[in-house]
């Protein structure tokens, strides 16, 4: 039913407003002033507020707005001679001012606006708890396992999310590390605030400095010259890519604005106040950041909180699940693909491959499955030649390439080869564990060892 609440003499001095409410058969109660207002409003969900000119102030709406920021209220005036009064009623945060008597057709017009604007409101606030359930789900950069479990570094994500901890997320490139951060901010009590993303050019120092720092205009004598990153990221989140890449005379720089949280631009006269959350990603360690001179003290600062992400050819057991859930999404992009299946091959092939380029190498090796697959099903055949399983055929060219590179015609130089080039095939297909890769070529273990001695085949840098 709808819901009406009279403040004051609004809606009757002449009965219009009752009448139009008794009518439509709409409920109206009615209040004195703002202490008996405040009760009413947050005790009960009311459509509109109808509040008299002569009870009109700013901390009456103000207070209104606070116990329900989505009803409507409505200035009225006894009289069309009142100075000003629409003026004023929106100043002070009213959204509609009306003089009695009310039209019917007026009052039921504001009904069904309010109507819309609370359900869209309702629909948007299911929206962003969705959404939000959907993002803690869909971490680097497909859905989480199928038992419905975080992996140990999105859970570790999700937990710092909801603190002001600058985070510092550490990962091979294309294992998802910027698809993190932005989660972070998304799921972050900053979430509403602004994603500032900045890319470092390697040895741009004052590029660097302008795009985080500003400048003003000084060369023009004009004050309010393009803001840096620092600030534009104000109430939200800086995401810092690739913090090897930042310059040594700017990381002396970000550390002072970080920790006195105030930006001291080029040509600036004074430092302003920044109010931001630093989420930062690295491919090195820490040990290869403080190698390459970045100080120990920013490191310290960003990463506050460090989340890794592991390799993708550490979760093989993976794969299968992550090529599933690629497929759906290519899916729903695209409404004309076929429904595909991954054949037993495909998937063997799949988890094979070692992935240097981790989860985006999987996507565009899935997208690449997509277009070359046939009746529906995603085979070996389809994947590329990077990833595709070569078998004896393959060995055999490389024995072949290696024998024509030194010109000779020896058979058992020709055959040396091929035996590594055999060996170093099981191994790598086995991600360099003996014992597998000697079941592989049928030997033994003892035998296997050996191989990898005669060729002095290193197994731990393996290509």
């Amino acid at each position: 039913m709808t819901s009406i609440l009279a403040i004051g003499a609004g809606g009757t001095a002449d009965g219009s407003l009752a009448r139009i409410a008794s009518e439509q058969g709409w409920s109206i109660k009615y209040a004195e002033g703002l202490g008996d207002a405040v009760p009413l409003v947050e005790a009960n969900d009311y459509d509109l507020i109808f509040i008299h000119q002569t009870c009109l102030s700013q901390s009456l709406i103000t207070r209104l707005r606070s116990a329900d920021p989505v009803v409507g209220i409505v200035v009225t005036s006894s009289s069309h001679l009142e100075p000003r009064g629409s003026q004023a009623a929106l100043r002070c945060g009213a959204d509609w001012y009306m003089v009695e008597p009310f039209r019917d057709a007026a009052v039921i017009l504001l009904i069904a606006r309010m109507n819309e604007r609370r359900r869209f409101h309702d629909e948007n606030d299911r929206l962003r708890g969705e959404l939000g359930r959907i993002h803690a789900a869909r971490l680097d950069p497909v859905k989480s396992t199928t038992n419905g479990l975080l992996r140990p570094w999105e859970d570790q994500a999700c937990r710092a999310a909801k603190t002001d901890l600058p985070i510092l997320i550490v990962g091979e490139s294309g294992v998802g590390k910027t698809r993190l951060a932005r989660l972070v901010h998304q799921l972050s009590n900053r979430g509403d605030g602004p994603l500032i993303e900045v890319t470092f050019i390697p040895g741009a120092v004052e590029g660097q400095t302008r795009e985080l720092f500003g400048a003003e205009r000084v060369e023009t004598g004009k004050k309010g010259g393009p803001l840096g990153a620092l600030e534009l990221a104000a109430n939200g989140t800086l995401l810092l890519e690739e913090i090897s890449d930042i310059c040594p005379p700017t990381q002396a720089q970000l550390l002072e604005s970080l920790q006195t949280r105030s930006v001291h631009g080029a040509g600036a006269r004074r430092p302003r106040s920044i109010d931001v959350r630093v989420v930062a990603t690295t491919s090195k360690s820490p040990e290869a950041l403080a190698s390459a001179g970045f100080r120990r003290d920013l490191y310290d600062t960003v990463g506050a909180f460090v989340v890794r992400i592991p390799p993708l050819a550490d979760r093989a057991h993976e794969i299968h699940e992550l090529v599933q859930q690629l497929l759906r999404d290519l899916s729903s992009r695209r409404p004309n693909l076929p429904t595909l299946s991954v054949a037993a091959d495909a998937v063997e092939a799949l988890t094979s491959y070692r992935w240097p380029g981790n989860v985006r190498e999987l996507r565009n090796a899935v997208e690449h499955a997509v277009v070359m697959a046939q009746s529906g099903i995603v085979r070996s055949s389809s994947l590329p030649d990077s990833v595709r399983p070569q078998g004896v055929g393959h060995v055999a060219r490389i024995a072949s390439s290696q024998w024509d590179e030194r010109g000779g015609f020896s058979f058992k130089d020709r055959m040396m080869d091929l035996e590594r080039a055999m060996v170093v095939e099981a191994l790598h297909r086995e991600k360099g564990v003996q014992a597998r890769a000697a079941r592989l070529l049928e030997v033994t273990e003892r035998s296997m060892w050996h191989l990898v001695k005669k060729h002095g085949i290193n197994v731990r840098k393996l290509p």
